[in-house]
């Protein structure tokens, strides 16, 4: 997939341009040649006229900006350095907004649109503006990451060999579900493969397109291999220690998708899957730090936004986000291995999930949902089953990947009825065939 940084803008006559979403300019960057001629006193900086089309291209009037300082420094060499700022006194709460550009012999190098929420460049290079070198805080934040990095991996490293031991183990006394386990590896191996064919970047060239698909594959033959392991070495302490977690989950495997029982899990998760969307967008509209954690905090994948290519990668990605229930289940049944006691289990995975999934600028009020989201989880794996925390991925996967909105003049709006619409079929079905035999959808003994 091509973008902002693959391939990064760093050859000589490469640009970087980010467009909002209805193509309004927010930042340029490009790169100069290497051999650059010096300016000379004949060279003529750009006009008001050429400074108010590129303003217009942001969508900005150039006559309502008074120059400035500057206060980000051009991602290359420039000649001369130009700011603007502009605050509209309409506004109840005035918003300033801040122009930077860059030129060089007469010629643009960079331009960006700063508002007070936009905290670094997102083209080459990467910037932290008005951020101290050094001091405790900043140290504080390192620590506080180096510790979330340690303890994850300090779980998910031994993990993996621990779950080789056991998967081999299961194997040779036959206590694992070898068929449902290749059933699972299939399903997975297929979503993932087709994800990476749909996010690479095709082209006419035979050889290239080769290599794509093997690395495609290898990728995705590679996580397959690592959740197949997981599966086998989970999958017979999970039946001996919550027996009725697994009932519905082999009953899809086996088929049966029309099963009451079934139907009724994925209708949980369904609704289970909401509270999860609900949750992650009351984090983002909270948290006034534009930081991403592992909970992934972002209301909309953009990469759906670029096409109908976009919209089947934003599919697969769906499901591919779902398999990794497994995984969470892992780790659960680890905890209640160790502890012995359901209760202690739920909450010291709570507890150590909230803490990798926060960031260091998180409030209160941030970690409290955080910690809201896994105890969901934690409920649903307890409660109801794989099958339901499966779903409950996919609806909230669903619900925060796909652009959502009311104004159906929006452009996006169609692809967003894609991320509500799939969801509510999913949902409107399972509750119909958890009726039984009192379904609608299910026909009489006589045909009719």
């Amino acid at each position: 997939m091509v973008t902002l940084t693959d391939p990064a803008p760093i050859t000589s006559g490469m640009a970087g341009i980010r467009l909002t979403g209805n193509g309004q300019l927010r930042e340029i960057s490009i790169v100069p040649p290497l051999n650059d001629t010096p300016p000379s006193k004949e060279t003529d900086p750009i006009s008001d006229a050429s400074w108010t089309k590129i303003f217009k291209w942001a969508g900005l009037r150039f006559e309502d900006f008074q120059p400035t300082e500057t206060r980000w420094s051009p991602p290359w060499d420039s000649d001369e350095s130009h700011a603007w700022i502009f605050s509209d006194p309409q506004l109840d709460t005035p918003i300033e907004i801040r122009v930077e550009a860059a030129t060089k012999a007469g010629r643009l190098r960079y331009f960006q649109v700063i508002f007070p929420w936009t905290s670094r460049q997102w083209t080459l290079p990467t910037k932290l503006p008005n951020q101290p070198s050094g001091g405790a805080n900043k140290q504080a934040t390192n620590y506080g990451e180096v510790a979330q990095d340690a303890l994850f991996f300090l779980l998910g490293g031994p993990l993996l060999v621990i779950s080789i031991v056991l998967a081999i183990r299961n194997l040779k006394i036959g206590t694992t579900d070898k068929d449902g386990a290749l059933k699972f590896a299939g399903v997975m191996l297929l979503i993932d493969f087709n994800l990476g064919l749909f996010e690479a970047h095709h082209n006419s060239s035979v050889g290239l397109e080769m290599t794509t698909c093997l690395s495609c594959l290898t990728n995705a033959l590679g996580r397959t291999v690592r959740f197949w392991i997981y599966y086998l070495a989970l999958e017979p302490f999970v039946r001996r220690t919550w027996p009725k977690v697994l009932v519905s989950w082999n009953r899809l495997l086996q088929g049966k998708i029309s099963d009451p029982f079934v139907s009724l899990e994925i209708l949980y998760g369904c609704i289970f899957g909401v509270v999860g969307a609900a949750i992650v967008g009351f984090s983002v509209l909270l948290n006034d730090q534009p930081l991403q954690t592992m909970m992934g905090r972002k209301l909309c994948n953009p990469a759906i936004l670029s096409g109908d290519l976009g919209v089947i990668a934003g599919f697969f990605n769906v499901l591919y986000s779902a398999l990794p229930a497994v995984f969470t289940m892992l780790v659960i049944v680890v905890f209640r291995l160790i502890t012995r006691i359901d209760l202690i289990a739920g909450v010291t995975f709570i507890g150590y999930m909230a803490y990798i999934s926060s960031g260091p600028a998180d409030g209160p009020l941030i970690l409290l949902l955080i910690a809201f989201q896994q105890f969901l989880i934690v409920l649903i794996a307890f409660r109801f089953g794989l099958l339901a925390l499966v779903v409950f991925n996919i609806t909230k996967a669903f619900l925060t990947f796909f652009p959502l909105t009311l104004n159906v003049d929006a452009w996006f709006f169609s692809t967003g009825l894609i991320g509500i619409g799939i969801p509510v079929a999913l949902a409107i079905s399972s509750f119909f065939f958890s009726m039984g035999d009192k379904s609608p959808l299910r026909s009489s003994d006589d045909g009719v």
